[in-house]
């Protein structure tokens, strides 16, 4: 979303914003957490396997 006009930037800018409240982070947390979990151990894996 890279704008110069301000007034642009507040259009995109509100088009997404319900999607980072915090409400709506908070109520992603879990997952998030739980996908970051899955990544380390197959990053983790991937280490001890060489």
């Amino acid at each position: 979303f890279m704008t110069v006009d301000h007034d642009t930037h507040r259009l995109r800018r509100r088009a997404v914003d319900r999607f980072f409240s915090e409400v709506a982070v908070l109520r992603l947390e879990s997952t998030i957490c739980a996908t970051m979990s899955k990544f380390c151990e197959k990053i983790e894996a991937y280490a001890n396997s060489e």
